[in-house]
């Protein structure tokens, strides 16, 4: 799934970028819990996909921390599993 995602982004910054600007950042690491906060501040988008059921607290994080003068949006994805 993380090479889906890397292509992925890959391409969309391959199709709508532009020089000096990258319209996508995919960071798949662990960040100090104040640079994450900065960076849920400063993005204008948070996807939020959970893999497998439970309590998810980036959603509720990523909305905390934005500027109420400039707020990014929240996207979540509700996952319906298929019968197994």
């Amino acid at each position: 799934m993380r090479h889906q995602l890397e292509n992925a982004a890959g391409r969309i910054n391959g199709r709508y970028g532009q020089l000096g600007w990258t319209p996508l950042y995919y960071l798949n690491q662990h960040f100090e819990r104040k640079l994450l906060m900065k960076i849920f501040r400063y993005s204008d988008v948070g996807l939020v996909t959970p893999l497998r059921d439970g309590m998810n607290l980036v959603a509720k994080e990523y909305v905390a921390a934005q500027d109420p003068q400039n707020p990014g949006v929240l996207v979540t994805v509700a996952v319906c599993r298929r019968g197994e």
